[in-house]
This record gives structure tokens, sequence and C-alpha cells, in this order.
């Protein structure tokens, strides 16, 4: 290949491109991508990479590179990066259809220069005569200077517009014409070069009289030099009009400073010359400071004055001249504003009295901006903490936000969490388009049955009714469930009545409501209209689908995973993409902050890795949250498989992959309990190791319970739990671990008895307090009875199956909720124990206890009712026994006797001491009659505790024959059930018995029809053979009058040619005759002549 890069490399020619691009940032580069090799085979990390100068900027341009030879259009793509990234996400690519150009043929040989604009997607294509093109737009130039500039280095000066530059018009025109519009705004060379267009200069600046200042050309841009990277570090900002020059920190501080000490707002006395503007308090310079001085040195060395002179870099330099080098008060008082806020040059070079429009922190008036800020701070502080965060979203950075919305967010408290699905299938049609105000009326009654979560529709525009097709995700005005108002007000009254509203969040998916240049659907918008902030936000192209989507264009970045579900209705979302998940991140957040919703329901989740489910969690704090992963069932000869492990298994993963962020839909219980039911073979619902079949059993809480959804029941019906078994299905999953959740239609469309039924349910499970995670000892697992206590002490007993599972003990037990094929028993509470009392120490008795106290056999048989009532007494404790009147009410024969036997010789010991103490004191008849009396009085009290004792176990007996005869009406009822068990189990024998008839009958007169219709089908098949029969024997008769003819034929074709050959043979015979009889003569004539 020739070194000069623009001679033919291959047969088909080289191509350059001129690229118009405003879009770059601060350290980042234009970069060809397409479908050939050069082009990086549309990796945007194997790009070409095109350069610019700063005379030639906006225009970048590429090497020459080869053109395809077996190729006759190449297509490409326009991408922005930065020159050091190596990650695919951060790259930044044009949006709609790739541009085309067409080849010319591999024989001409020919090189092209191309012409494009950033954003469209016309391109101009013209040869590339005599190699001699100038890149730059200017006049033509020899093929050695085109050499030593093709092969000089070419780093891009990295620009951001702050507005764009392009009008309507310009952005129009043709890319030729737009280029050349471009190039032509480049000023001619001048004693003080000055940039090409509008910029802002904030690379550092070398000292004036430096090397490297003066190979720079002090940045004056010289004739077309490129600038590396080190002195673009800072990157240059276009505005319109002119160049903006940005004025750091610390020269503020000391130009505000300067303001103060004048006293005036309005006007300065004196300004700074450019070589003291600016310059920082510190002994080091920062560089601003250098820069200025690099400007005024090198405008010095250009001019031969000092600034302020005929220079236009002096004319007109605003802030940064001194007020001694203007010309009159008239220039000073223009320059200095009230609201000017950044100095900016025009692209003649010269510096802009108007000033830029974009507004600064920089020099503003101090005071007035504390003021506003703290106006902006009262008026926040006012607003509800939700709002606060709505309001500053997108000002806030992510962590603090977070913050914000952990303090904000009711965490669900999964022991107490019963969820409502709060439509079906068909929601949309009802409340002429207001399903939101129709849940918002039964808000109370949800709060009644206990409900603490409600599960909702997809609220944003959808392409189908049921929302599951979204479009527009952050418009919800378009939502055939209702408007945005209309939701924000039901969840205001959910959250009033304790109710937590969860959205159906479906970013696996998503419909484009524009087509590309190709026709494909996968140009997206947003649908955000009332908040500016937001622009941008959810605004895609086909770059965030998925590659090989059938509505790819191939500007996607990541292929689906290798266990992602396909999604065919509508493009699949690449999840891997940062800036989807930015947006998707916005959007989540918004829907909490602005609308209200506290947790998410994530549709489709086996279309998109778990992590991503995970990290959007993570993002946006909710109060939890669950996935629909809806996997296959294991099926085997016999149907459902008895072991579904490798089915919660996959759910298991899946929750682990989320970092258990997330909770899941039990599907593998929802499969097991619905085939139980159906079934009668509720040994389903046991796994090898005694714990419950499905999710609920490994992982309960992150497993969300549940007998029908919008999908497997509604009218879809795609997998419906068994109608008349519904009731029992709530039984199982409202008694044991996990979140339940029920479906809207079992409650509101089944009638008013069967919502009381579920909600009876509800109640007993909030009443028992079961945890998410309660241990279940199953009992019983057999094809007709399930029975299980749940909780440790067990709270809850539950038998499900048409066999009865016996009375428990009603000690513990209650009876609760019970119906056809169930049976809930709640365990009974117990009154709390009464406090403890402190008792205080009884004077002893001075008198012995009685010589006879009655026996305990006496005690047993007095059972005479006292009609005095039992004396009180404060409470002991003797032997750390607690001793009151209740307790001795408790006690039995056995326990008075054994305290009675312990208190005697107490009795006894302190008589004793009072006899001593009387004889020692010589107490007088007045103690003697008091101690009297004390005595009398323990005797008294004895009597009484006695009689309660009596008292007690008469009531005790009572109670037993009370049981007894509970006992009795129990067998009663139990005989009466299973005399009408066994009465039912007759009346279906005889049923069965005369289906069995019935069946045979029909199968007997079944048969005989399938004799019949046998029997004429082999008659006419007879026919039809004999006919075929017949049909053989004369197509073989004419088979045979065939060949006979043929062989008729043939036999007179060979006697014909017989003759013919006899024939012939006697004609050769004849000539052969005639031939010798010639010969003969001419032998004969031969001897004659010789002869004479």
């Amino acid at each position: 290949i020739d070194k000069t890069l623009y001679c033919m490399a291959r047969a088909g020619g080289t191509a350059t491109f001129q690229v118009r691009c405003e879009c770059t940032k601060t350290g980042e580069n234009v970069y060809l991508v397409g479908s050939s090799v050069e082009l990086g085979a549309w990796d945007p990390l194997k790009g070409l990479l095109c350069s610019t100068t700063k005379q030639q900027y906006p225009v970048w341009t590429c090497d020459p590179f080869p053109l395809p030879v077996h190729s006759e259009v190449l297509e490409f793509k326009i991408v922005v990066k930065h020159g050091k990234e190596t990650n695919k996400d951060r790259v930044r690519w044009e949006h709609g259809p790739n541009h085309k150009v067409k080849l010319p043929s591999s024989s001409s040989g020919s090189s092209l220069i191309v012409h494009c604009v950033w954003g469209q997607a016309d391109v101009e294509a013209e040869p590339l005569r005599d190699c001699q093109h100038n890149l730059s737009g200017q006049q033509s130039l020899p093929a050695s200077d085109l050499k030593q500039q093709a092969t000089a280095p070419a780093a891009a000066i990295r620009v951001a517009p702050v507005r764009p530059q392009t009008s309507a018009a310009v952005s129009q025109q043709p890319p030729r014409q737009a280029l050349q519009q471009a190039s032509s705004k480049q000023p001619a060379q001048s004693a003080v070069p000055a940039p090409a267009t509008p910029m802002t200069r904030r690379q550092p600046v070398s000292a004036p009289g430096s090397a490297a200042a003066n190979d720079r050309n002090q940045l004056g841009g010289g004739d077309g030099d490129a600038l590396d990277g080190a002195q673009l570090e800072a990157g240059y900002d276009t505005v319109e009009g002119g160049t903006q020059l940005e004025i750091g920190n610390d020269d503020a501080v000391e130009y505000e400073a300067q303001l103060k000490e004048d006293g005036s707002d309005d006007e300065l006395p004196e300004m700074p010359t450019p070589a003291t503007y600016g310059r920082r308090t510190s002994k080091q310079q920062g560089p601003l400071t250098r820069q200025i001085e690099a400007e005024a040195e090198f405008a010095r060395q250009k001019s031969g004055s000092s600034i302020g002179g005929d220079s236009p870099a002096g004319t007109e330099f605003g802030r940064q001249i001194s007020a001694s080098s203007m010309d009159g008060a008239e220039s000073r008082r223009a320059m200095i504003r009230r609201g000017s806020r950044h100095m900016c040059m025009n692209a003649n070079g010269h510096w802009n009295q108007e000033m830029s429009r974009t507004p600064s922190l920089m020099m503003i008036d101090l005071d007035e901006f504390q003021e506003a800020a703290e106006s902006y701070s009262k008026e926040l502080d006012a607003l509800e903490e939700r709002q606060k965060l709505n309001k500053n979203m997108l000002r806030m950075g992510s962590s603090s936000l977070l913050e914000g919305m952990v303090k904000i967010t009711q965490y669900a408290d999964k022991s107490k969490t019963v969820m409502l699905q709060g439509f079906n299938w068909e929601s949309w049609r009802a409340g002429g388009g207001d399903w939101y105000g129709i849940v918002s009326k039964k808000a109370e009654m949800l709060a009644d049955m206990g409900f603490t979560d409600v599960w909702l529709p997809p609220c944003s525009d959808s392409v189908a009714p049921q929302g599951y097709l979204p479009s527009q995700l952050f418009n919800l005005d378009k939502s055939k469930y209702g408007s945005q108002a209309s939701l924000e007000a039901l969840l205001e009254e959910l959250h009033s009545r304790g109710i937590r509203g969860l959205a159906d969040i479906v970013v696996n998916h998503r419909c484009g409501d524009r087509q590309d240049g190709e026709g494909r659907w996968n140009q997206f918008s947003s649908g955000m209209i009332s908040r500016p902030s937001f622009a941008g936000v959810m605004e895609w192209g086909g770059w965030a689908i998925t590659l090989g989507d059938k509505f790819s264009d191939g500007t996607g970045q990541h292929h689906p995973g290798h266990l992602d579900g396909q999604f065919d209705a509508a493009p699949n979302i690449d999840h891997r993409n940062k800036r989807v998940q930015q947006s998707i991140a916005t959007w989540l957040r918004w829907l909490r902050l602005q609308v209200g919703f506290d947790g998410w329901r994530f549709d489709f989740v086996k279309g998109y890795a778990a992590e991503f489910v995970g990290l959007y969690c993570k993002k946006t704090e909710p109060a939890w949250a669950v996935g629909e992963l809806w996997g296959d069932m294991i099926y085997d000869d016999n149907g459902l498989a008895s072991n579904q492990d490798k089915h919660r298994q996959d759910l298991v993963n899946w929750i682990n992959a989320t970092d258990k962020r997330c909770t899941a839909f039990d599907f593998t219980t929802k499969g097991i309990l619905q085939e139980a039911c159906r079934q009668n073979q509720y040994w389903r619902l046991r796994d090898s190791q005694g714990k419950p079949a499905g999710l609920i059993g490994w992982m309960p809480k992150h497993a969300v319970t549940f007998l029908d959804n919008h999908d497997t029941g509604s009218t879809q019906r795609h997998w419906p739990f068994p109608d008349d078994k519904v009731l029992v299905g709530y039984a199982y999953i409202l008694t044991h671990p996990g979140i339940p959740c029920v479906f809207w239609d079992h409650v509101m469309d089944w009638g008013e008895d069967h919502r009381r039924k579920i909600a009876d349910m509800m109640k007993v499970r909030q009443d028992s307090g079961i945890p998410v995670d309660a241990p279940v000892n199953i009992q019983c697992a057999d094809n007709d009875l399930y029975l299980a206590e749940i909780g440790q002490p067990p709270a809850l007993r539950v038998a499900l199956g048409p066999r009865g599972a016996g009375t428990p003990d009603m000690n513990y037990w209650s009876n609760g909720p019970a119906g056809k094929g169930y049976c809930i028993w709640v365990k009974t509470p117990q009154p709390p124990p009464k406090p403890k009392q402190e008792e205080p120490q009884r004077p002893p008795s001075s008198r012995p206890p009685p010589r006879n106290p009655a026996t305990v056999a006496e005690l047993e048989k007095d059972v005479r009712p006292y009609k005095e009532e039992f004396p009180d007494f404060k409470p002991v404790t003797i032997d750390g026994r607690y001793i009151s009147v209740a307790k001795l009410q408790s006690m039995d024969a056995k326990e008075l006797r054994d305290l009675a036997d312990r208190l005697r010789p107490l009795l006894a010991a302190a008589e004793k001491v009072m006899e001593l103490r009387r004889d020692s004191n010589k107490k007088g008849a007045a103690e003697e009659e008091s101690d009297r009396r004390r005595a009398e009085a323990a005797k008294a009290e004895k009597e009484e505790t006695m009689r309660k004792a009596t008292e007690e176990q008469a009531k005790s007996l009572a109670a037993e024959k009370e049981r007894r005869k509970a006992a009795e009406e129990q067998a009663k009822y139990l005989a009466a059930k299973e005399e009408e068990k066994r009465k039912a189990a007759e009346e279906r024998a005889k049923y069965l018995a005369a289906e069995e008839e019935k069946r045979k009958a029909a199968e007997e007169e079944e048969a005989r029809r399938k004799a019949a219709e046998e029997q004429a089908k082999s008659m006419a098949a007879e026919e039809e053979r004999r006919k075929a029969a017949e049909e053989q024997a004369k197509y073989l008769a004419a088979k045979e009058e065939e060949k006979r003819k043929a062989a008729e034929e043939r036999a007179k074709y060979l006697a014909a040619e017989e003759e013919k050959r006899k024939a012939a043979e006697e004609e050769e015979a004849r000539r052969k005759a005639a031939e010798e009889q010639a010969k003969s003569l001419a032998a004969e004539e031969e001897r004659r002549k010789a002869a004479e």
C-alpha cells in the first residue's frame, strides 16, 4: 500500500469521511463504526478515529481507508466516546437509521470523499480527483502537502456546545452544504489569531516566551495545527455568539472583594489589567492567571503595543481591560453591567460587549443569592418529605436521594403482610375507564378485611389495553385504567387506610411509538411533558434493544443472556446497557416519589437477568417487591411428577441472584396444591423431608403464595385453580408460611358469602400471629386427608380433604372457620396471669392448733355448702409457693392436706413460743383473750379453707361430668356423620353401579354400531377390491392386446425387412453377375486385342 494513503489500496479504492458533529464533550473523539472490518464490524471500540483542528471544528475527518471489495453498500454510524474508553456501555451512539453509501464498482478503483452530519441520515459521496482534495474544505493543496497533512498527528479538539449552534435551516441542509458553511466561518489569518468558532478556553497555557508556548503559537491556533490531549485537558465550551471565558473561583473572590472595597454595586472605578486580573492571593498561580498573562504577552509581541491599542484583542476585552485603556466612561459602563455572567468572544476574534446569556455563579451578588437560597429552603421545609425528594430528584446525588427514600419507606413486615391483586384481565373495561376509582371506593372494606397491600395494574400508556405492552412509560393519562390524578388519589386513599400500593412493572419489553427509516418500531418517547428536567429520560432508540431481536437495527450493545426468555410481541430491552438502567431507575423513583407507589411487582422476569431486578430494588428502596418467574412444572407418564424440587430450586436461584432483595410468586405451591385438590392427592403437600412441597418449604420469607391471577384465572384461564376447591386452597395458603396473595375475583365477584369466609380465614391468621417462616408439623398427608399444625408452639391446626380428622384436644384448641373439604382450629387464648403481690408478714399465732383436726377423709366426705362467704386473707409465700385465696380455691384435697401437714408443726412451734412469752411476760387476761380470738380466727380460717376445697372438688366433678356429656355428644355427632357418610357411600355406590350399567350399555351399543360400521366398511372394501380386480383384468387384457398387436406389427416389420434383405441380396447377386460378365467380356476383349 502506498504510504501516502491516497492511492489505491485495493481494487475497490479508498474512502475519506468528513463528519459534522458538535455534541462532543471534554476528552471525547468521533469514531465511525460500520459493517466493514475497517470500520470495526459494529464494534465501537474498534471504530475508525476521526480528528479535527481548531480551524476545522466542528468538521471531523478520518484517514483514508480501503473500501470493501465484495460489497455494494457500506453501512455505518457515528459514535462519540472518550479516547481511553474501554467500556462499550459508555459509548454514545447516533440515533436514527444507519448511514448508507453506495460503493463504486470494483473495476473502477476510484476513491470517495463522503460527507455526513450527526443525526441526519443523508449522505453525499463524490470522487476524490487526482488525490488533491483538501480535507479542511479550503483551497486545493498539492499531493505532497496532502501527504504531510495525512501523516501528521491529528488529535481532536474536544468541544461541548452550551447551546446548539445549528439552526433548523442549517440542520435541514445537505451534508456537503452544511460542511461548507461550517468551513466558510473560518477567519483568514490575522495578526492576532483567534479560534475559528466560538469557544471557551479552559486549557492551561504556558508562560510567555516558553518553548511550549511558542510551539503552540500561544493558543492562537497557528495554521491548522492540531493540539494534543495534554493541551486540551480542560476542553472548550461553545456558546451562541462567541467564546465564553469562565472565571475561576479564586479570581471571582478577589474580584468580589474589590467590588466591596469600592462600595459600588453597579460600576467599577478601575478595572484590573490583564496581567493582574484574576491573580490568586497565594504565591501559586492558577491556570486562568497563567492564561491571561500569556495572552497579554502574546498580544504585545504581535502588535508591538500594550493591550488597549488597535489590536482586536484589546479594543473590546470586556472585564479584563483596565479603565485607563478604555475609550471613555461609556465603554466602561457598557462592560460593567449587573447582568453580565461570562466574557465571550465573537467568531471574528473580537470580545463581545453584550456578554453571554448563560448564567454563572462566579460573579453574582452573594447577598441576593443567599436570600434566594434561604427562601427556597423555607419552601422545601414546608413540603412533605416525599415531595421534597420528588422535587429534588434529579438535583440530588444518588446516595443522598436513597438515604432520603429510606427515611420515608414503610418497609413491609412479612409476617403481617396479606396482599390483594386489585384487578383482573377485564378490569380495564369497568368503571368507564376509571378502575382506580372503583378500587378507591372499596379501600375501607379492604382495610377491614385485613389487607396490607394492593397490587395495581400497569399504569403507563400501552398498546394493549391491559397494560402489558407499555410504550410511553411516563404517560399515565393514556392508561385504560384511569388518569394519573385518579391513580394518585387512589394511593392516597390506600395510605390513609394503612394499605401500601404495589406497581406492576413491565420492563422486559417496550413498544416503540415511532418507526425508524427501515419501518421498525424501535423509537421510544418518554411521554413526560410536565417536568422539563426529565428530558431525555426514557427517550430511546434501537440501541436500547438486544441484538438479534427482530426490532433491532444493529446498534445495540448486547445479546440476550443464555437464560433470558424471548418475548416476540415487542422489542426486548437490553438491561445491560447503563443508560437503560439509569432511565428505569429514574422512572421507578418517579413512581415512588411523584405517584406514591410503595413497592414493585416485576412482570415476566424470566426475560432478563435477576441481577437487574436486584439492582432496580437497590436503587429505589421499595417497601418490598415480588417477581413473576413462571416456569414449567415437571411431568411424567402419570401427569404431574411427585418431586418438584427442580422447579422450586429455580425460584431459589432467582431469589438469590437478586441478592434476596426481591421475593417470588410460589408457582411450585400453586401447581402442587391445585393438583392435590383436584385429584384428592393430598400426599403431594409433603416432600421427602416432611416439609411443605413448595417454595414455602425452603424459603418461606421470600415466597408469595397464591391460587390464581389475571393470567392463570380470570377470563384467560391459562392454568386455573379448581373453582369448587378455591376455599380449600385459601385454607392452606392463609394458614401456612409465606406471604399470601388473594385474587380480586375470589373476593369481589364470587358473592358475599365467599368473601366472608375468606375474611374469616384472614382474621384467624392475623389473630394467631404466626410468623412468615412458622414451622409446619405435618401429621398426616394421605390421598384424602392433610393434617398439619403451624407454629411453635402450635397456633393453628388445619385439615384438608374429604376424610374427617377427628376432634383435637379441645382444652388447647377451639373451633375456627370450616367448610366443605377444610377445617381450621385455633389455639384457645389463655387468660393473662395476675401480677404477683407482695404479702406482709402475718404475726404468728400465740395459740396452738386444735388437738383433734379433721382428717382428709372427713373433709372429702363433708361437701355441705356453706352459706358464709370465704374469709379473705393476705397472700403468703410458703416453701417458695405463692398462696392466695384463688390458689387455695384451685387446690385439690391432696394439696390441701399437704399444706395443712406443712403448717401444723409451724403453728405448734409458734404456739409454743407464744406460751413461753406469755409465761415469761406474765401477760394478763386481756392478752390471753386476744390470743384466744386469734386462735378462733385461725380455726375459722382453716374451716373456711376446707369448705372452699370441698366446693372446688364439687365443681371439678361437675366439670368432668360436662366433659363426659360433651364427649358423648361428639361421639353421637361423629356416629351421625359416619352414618351420613355410609349412606352417601351407598348412594354413591348405587349411582356408580347405575352409571356403570349405563356405561356398559353404551359400550355395547357402541360396539354394535362399530361392528355394523366395520361390516359395512368391509363390504364396501370388498366391492372396491372387486371393482379393482375388474379394472385390473381389463387393464391386463388391454395390455395383452397391445402386446399382441405390437408382436404382429413387429412380425410384419421383420417380414418386410426380410423381403427387403432378400431383394437386396438378389440385386447384389445380379450386380455381381453383371460385373463378372463385364469383367469376362473385358478380359476377352483384352485377349482379343493381345491376339491381334
